[in-house]
């Protein structure tokens, strides 16, 4: 996948990663999952663009948020 911040990219999946996305027995949730992460990311990235950078550690939990939100949404009933 093309990111456009991927330095942003690398640190949230340092903390996705092992907690999130190693173990899946569902191929489409891990899918679905990683594109939401992904989506989060770009999303992110352009409010750093306008704000500029703050604080890294709210800046992941922050996105991580937003990505779980988009997934929940995604996977709606």
């Amino acid at each position: 996948m093309k990111v456009a911040n991927k330095s942003l990219a690398n640190q949230i999946a340092d903390h996705v990663q092992p907690k999130h996305m190693k173990h899946y027995g569902n191929e489409q949730t891990s899918i679905v999952r990683q594109s939401s992460v992904k989506s989060a990311v770009e999303l992110m990235s352009s409010i750093i663009s306008c704000e500029g950078f703050k604080d890294k550690e709210q800046t992941i939990k922050d996105t991580l948020e937003i990505a779980q939100r988009i997934e929940e949404w995604v996977t709606r009933s």
